[in-house]
């Protein structure tokens, strides 16, 4: 049997804040700006003043800091409140929300590697809001297979020096 995010409930009064804030959100503004994109051509969606450049900055004013580490004004959830609110913003628009939980994805990493300087060059001007033209992506490709990553056969393998 599946679990809703109904039945996971957050036992913590601020996730369950920002999980009703999440589901607010999905049906009010989500939902429709899905709608609108969805309808648009795709080489219309990506120019600058879009609907999709206006949902990211209301999402980064809303929800920047769901996985932001504390000190940079991280909200405190636990992985499984987090997982709640997010499965709460895809019922609005699940790509929208694959989008959210991408984009600061790549800071978060720079600043888990615990580098200063790439805490002050990434992770810190990202979750400080200072930049807020910085998309997180990752780019994935594989020879014959393109970017279908289900399809790909590239594999990794450590050298034998041990690097």
């Amino acid at each position: 049997m599946s679990r809703s995010s109904s039945s996971i409930r957050p036992s913590c009064p601020l996730a369950r804040h920002w999980q009703s804030r999440a589901r607010t959100f999905a049906r009010e503004y989500a939902l429709p700006i899905g709608h609108q994109l969805d309808l648009m051509p795709a080489k219309d969606v990506i120019v600058l003043g879009s609907p999709y450049f206006g949902f990211m900055s209301k999402t980064r004013e809303d929800f920047l800091h769901l996985s932001a580490p504390q000190d940079l004004g991280g909200f405190g959830l636990t992985c499984i409140e987090e997982y709640v609110v997010l499965e709460e913003l895809a019922t609005g628009d699940a790509a929208l929300a694959t989008r959210l939980f991408i984009t600061p994805l790549v800071f978060l990493y720079a600043y888990n590697l615990g580098s200063p300087e790439l805490i002050e060059e990434l992770a810190a001007p990202f979750y400080r809001g200072q930049r807020p033209d910085w998309l997180g992506c990752f780019a994935i490709t594989d020879a014959n297979h393109g970017s279908d990553v289900i399809a790909a056969h590239t594999r990794i393998f450590p050298r034998t020096n041990g690097s």
